[in-house]
C-alpha cells in the first residue's frame, strides 16, 4: 500500500454518523486508491517497461491482475518486467498463478499461489477470482453450485433467495439461469405473496430445477480460445432471439486459416475414402455430425455446425415458413394516415426579442405601404409610430394563430363556433378586429378593450415565448404570478403558468435569486395542552353550522339548531350536544 501525506489526507476525508444522536465521526484514507496508483505507475513506467506498463494500466480489475501471452519466452520476460515495475513502487504482486508449469517455475517461491501447484488432483488446485473458478493445471473454468437448501415448503421468497446465489459473471450457463428467471416471472404473474406456499405444481418444478442444477458440477469450459498463428480471417458472429418469456444473445469467434477456404471445401464435397487416413477420419466425423445433429451443449458452447463450415454451405438468410393461420400469428393491426405538420412561420425566427421583432416587421410593413402606387400621397417616414407598433403586433398575433389554430380561425372567419374538442373552446373565442380573442363576460367593464378580450396565443408557439420574455424583462424579472397577470392584460397564452415557470427558470439570475418565503414561528402551546388532567376538566367550545331538526315527532315543522362541540384540551376527547337557540 502507498501512503498519502498527512497534509493531503483531508482530500480523502469521509464524514460518518451511525444514528442522529451520535456525534459525527471523521475517517481519512491514509493510502492511495488502487486505480489512481496503478494509472500513475503505468504512466511512469512507459519508457522503462513499455509492455508491463500497458498491462498495469489496462489489465487490473480492483486488486486482481488477469493477463497472458502467446509464447513462453514472452511470458517469462513479462513476469520479470511486472515484478520489477511494481517493486519499484513498493507494490508486491503475490499469489501468482499460471497454466504453464514452465512459466510458473520462474516465479519466486514467495510470490506463488501454492494452491495452483500442479497436482495429480487438479480439483484441489482451483483458484477462485472475480466470481470464477479456474483450474490452472487444465486451464479450464468450472462451476460450483451453491447450496440451494432442501426446504419442501417453497415460497416466492425462497425462490428469489436461491436464484440470487447463482452468480456467473461471464454468462456461460445463461440457458440454465434463464429458466429460473422465467419461473420467477410466473410467480409474479400469478401474484403469489412472498411467504405463501406455492401451488404443488410449481413446487415440483422448482424442486426439479434444484436437482438438475447439480449436474453443473461436472461441466467445464476451456479458458483459452485456441487458434494458430497462420490465420487468414478472424470473424465475430452474433446471434440473438426473443420471446414473450425471455430474450438472449451470444457471440462466437470464427477463425479461418489460410488454407480453410480452398482445401476444406473440396474435402467435405467428396467421400472420405478418397483422402489420406487423417483427413478421411476428420471428414467422416464432420459429415456424420452433419447428418446426425449436435447436442444442446455443443450448440451452446460452439455455435451452429454450419458456422465451422465453408461460407458457401451456409443456410440462406430467407428461410421459407409453413403456412399458418393469421389468427395464430397475433399480428397487430396498424392504421397509417398521412399527416403533415405545419411549422411556425420563419418570420418569428428573425429576431430573438419581442421588441426587435415588432420593430423589424413594422419597418417591413412601412416599406410595403410606401411602395404601393395607391399610397404615393400618404407615404410614411420618420420614427415608428405607436399605432404602427400596435398594428404590427396584431399582425404577428394573427400569423401565430394561423400556425397554431388553423381550424379555429377558419370557423370564426365564417361566423361559426369552434369545435368542442378545440383547446380554446372553454375561452369562448371571438374574432374582434381579425385576431382571435377571449370572449369572457366583461363587455360592460370600464377597462381597455385589450383587457376585456385578450388575444389568444398557443403556449408552444415561439412568438408566445418572445412575448412572455419581454414582459419578464419589462417587470424587472418578476415572479410567475405577477408575470402571468401582466401578460393577460393584453395576451392570453394557453397554459400560461407553465410558460411563465419555464421563462423564469431559463434566466439564471432569477433562478439563483429565488426568494424564500418567510414562515412565522408558532408560539408555545398553552400549559393546559401539555400537562395531564382529568377528561373534560379543561375544554374548548365551538359551534357547527346551522342544522334543521324535527322535534318532538317527525311530522313537526323543521326547527333550526346548532351543535356545540366540546373538545378536551388534554386528551382530545370530543363531546357534542344540540343547541336549540342562543338564549343560553
Amino acid at each position: 500500500m502507498v501512503g498519502v501525506r498527512h497534509a493531503d489526507q483531508l482530500l480523502q476525508c469521509i464524514r460518518w454518523i451511525s444514528c442522529p444522536d451520535d456525534p459525527v465521526k471523521s475517517h481519512k484514507f491514509t493510502t492511495v486508491t488502487y486505480e489512481t496508483f496503478l494509472q500513475r505507475l503505468g504512466s511512469e513506467g512507459e519508457t522503462t517497461h513499455p509492455i508491463a506498463a500497458n498491462i498495469v494500466k489496462n489489465d487490473f480489475y480492483f486488486a486482481v491482475l488477469l493477463t497472458g501471452t502467446d509464447k513462453q519466452d514472452e511470458g517469462k520476460a513479462l513476469v520479470a518486467d511486472l515484478i520489477d515495475l511494481t517493486n519499484s513502487a513498493g507494490l508486491i504482486l503475490r499469489k501468482w498463478s499460471s497454466s504453464s508449469n514452465e512459466l510458473f517455475s520462474v516465479i519466486p517461491i514467495g510470490l506463488r499461489d501454492e494452491r495452483t501447484s500442479f497436482k495429480l488432483d487438479s480439483s484441489t488446485s482451483a483458484v477462485k477470482t472475480l466470481g470464477l473458478i479456474w483450474e490452472p493445471a487444465a486451464d479450464i473454468f468450472r462451476f460450483t453450485i451453491p447450496n440451494l437448501g432442501s426446504e419442501t415448503s417453497i415460497t416466492k421468497r425462497i425462490v428469489l433467495s436461491e436464484l440470487a446465489k447463482i452468480f456467473f459473471p461471464l454468462g456461460l450457463i445463461g440457458p440454465v439461469v434463464v429458466q429460473a428467471k422465467i419461473f420467477l416471472q410466473t410467480l409474479w404473474k400469478q401474484k403469489c405473496d412472498w411467504d405463501d406456499l406455492l401451488p404443488e405444481e410449481l413446487q415440483g418444478i422448482w424442486a426439479e430445477f434444484r436437482r438438475n442444477l447439480m449436474a453443473l458440477d461436472t461441466l467445464t469450459v476451456p479458458r483459452w480460445v485456441s487458434f494458430s498463428n497462420d490465420l487468414a480471417t478472424v470473424e465475430l458472429h452474433g446471434f440473438c432471439d426473443a420471446s414473450n418469456a425471455a430474450y438472449g444473445a451470444c457471440l462466437y469467434l470464427r477463425c479461418i486459416t489460410s488454407d480453410d477456404s480452398t482445401i476444406v471445401k473440396y474435402w467435405l464435397a467428396s467421400p472420405p475414402s478418397r483422402w489420406q487416413i487423417f483427413v478421411a477420419n476428420r471428414v467422416s466425423e464432420i459429415q456424420h455430425i452433419t447428418s446426425s445433429g449436435l447436442k444442446y451443449e455443443t450448440l451452446w458452447f460452439e455455435g451452429p455446425l454450419w458456422l465451422r463450415q465453408d461460407r458457401a454451405t451456409w443456410p440462406s438468410c430467407t428461410v421459407p415458413l409453413p403456412d399458418i393461420e393469421q389468427t395464430l400469428l397475433e399480428e397487430r393491426s396498424t392504421v397509417a394516415l398521412p399527416a403533415r405538420a405545419k411549422l411556425p412561420s420563419e418570420l418569428f425566427a428573425l429576431r430573438s426579442s419581442f421588441t426587435d421583432l415588432v420593430r423589424l416587421v413594422a419597418y417591413i410593413r412601412r416599406f410595403v405601404h410606401n411602395c404601393s402606387p395607391n399610397n404615393l400621397a400618404s407615404k410614411r417616414s420618420g420614427t415608428i409610430k405607436l399605432q404602427e407598433l400596435n398594428e404590427t403586433t396584431e399582425v404577428l398575433v394573427r400569423l401565430a394563430q394561423g400556425d397554431s389554430f388553423p381550424e379555429e380561425v377558419a370557423a370564426l372567419s365564417r361566423s361559426r363556433e369552434v369545435k368542442t374538442s378545440s383547446k380554446i373552446h372553454a375561452l369562448n373565442p371571438i374574432m374582434v378586429g381579425k385576431p382571435i380573442r377571449v370572449g369572457g363576460r366583461l363587455a360592460h367593464a370600464s377597462i381597455p378593450e385589450s383587457r376585456k378580450h385578450p388575444m389568444i396565443l398557443h403556449h408552444r408557439h415561439p412568438f408566445t415565448k418572445l412575448v412572455v420574455e419581454h414582459y419578464h424583462r419589462k417587470l424587472f424579472h418578476a415572479g410567475q404570478k405577477l408575470l402571468v397577470a401582466s401578460v393577460r392584460e393584453k395576451f392570453w397564452p394557453t397554459n400560461a403558468r407553465d410558460v411563465a415557470r419555464t421563462v423564469c427558470h431559463k434566466f439564471v439570475k432569477c433562478f439563483r435569486n429565488k426568494p424564500t418565503v418567510h414562515e412565522q414561528l408558532m408560539a408555545d402551546l398553552p400549559s393546559v395542552r401539555v400537562n395531564p388532567a382529568a377528561v373534560f376538566l379543561k375544554v374548548d367550545v365551538d359551534l357547527c353550522s346551522p342544522f334543521y331538526i324535527k322535534y318532538p315527532i317527525r311530522r313537526s315543522t323543521p326547527v333550526k339548531c346548532f351543535v356545540a362541540i366540546f373538545v378536551c384540551l388534554a386528551t382530545k376527547a370530543v363531546h357534542m350536544e344540540v343547541v336549540g337557540d342562543f338564549s343560553m
